[in-house]
């Protein structure tokens, strides 16, 4: 038999009210009886009478589209790669098995199997040299004294995002550039054309000297950058 439904009332009480309905007592005395509502006793002797059945009939519904061999498939492919996608599943069953399955369906299989979907943390590539110059930075400037950074001042660029993704296709978006130190932030400058070497050093002409003078840095302040290549261009070092 089918699974019964939460609502629904079990084959006993069916049967009973089928016997009682068999034995000629009417629908008033059933219900005295049984104290079952009147309507559901009405539904029981009518789908008795139209079925000859007490519960619910087998087979009924919407069939599964799987059999157990295209689960075991399934699941054998994703202990494979975790990461294979439910469109390649359906692309490799169908080169395979010749069936074609929708991807909910092939979703739903994982879950049953107590599958849980993950997502690759995103983390930025650094390679091989990039790492040697961080660990030599670090080491050089491990030990160096407080005064030292209290006459460090930082800067750096950065876009953000008003509309959209990345600022394209009717998208906006805003270029800013910033500098701080251990007394505190600075001049805050919105770029608003392509952040070349020339632009750059317009910056830095009409903008860091001054920061300097704000955040009452010692004459040999140092400029600290993040090396990008705009930053070592030589329209800007020279």
């Amino acid at each position: 038999m089918a699974s019964r439904k939460k609502n629904e009332y079990t084959n006993d009480l069916r049967k009973l009210v089928i016997n009682h309905f068999l034995n000629g007592d009417s629908k008033r005395e059933i219900v005295q009886k049984t104290f079952i509502p009147r309507t559901s006793i009405l539904y029981i002797i009518a789908k008795y009478k139209s079925t000859k059945c007490l519960g619910n009939i087998i087979d009924r519904g919407r069939k599964r589209k799987t059999t157990a061999h295209v689960d075991r498939c399934i699941r054998r492919k994703l202990n494979t790669n975790r990461r294979i996608s439910s469109s390649t599943i359906k692309v490799e069953l169908q080169s395979e098995l010749s069936i074609t399955i929708s991807e909910s369906a092939i979703k739903r299989r994982p879950h049953e199997a107590a599958f849980c979907g993950r997502v690759a943390k995103k983390k930025s590539y650094i390679n091989r040299l990039n790492r040697t110059k961080r660990l030599e930075y670090a080491r050089a400037y491990q030990k160096k004294p407080l005064g030292f950074w209290n006459d460090l001042i930082w800067l750096d660029k950065s876009k953000f995002n008003l509309f959209g993704s990345d600022g394209k296709h009717g998208g906006e978006s805003v270029m800013c550039w910033g500098c701080f130190s251990s007394s505190g932030v600075d001049n805050l400058v919105f770029i608003d054309e392509n952040m070349t070497g020339e632009a750059y050093r317009d910056v830095l002409d009409n903008s860091l000297l001054q920061s300097v003078k704000n955040l009452k840095l010692n004459k040999d302040w140092v400029f600290q950058h993040d090396n990008d290549p705009k930053h070592r261009a030589a329209i800007v070092t020279n």
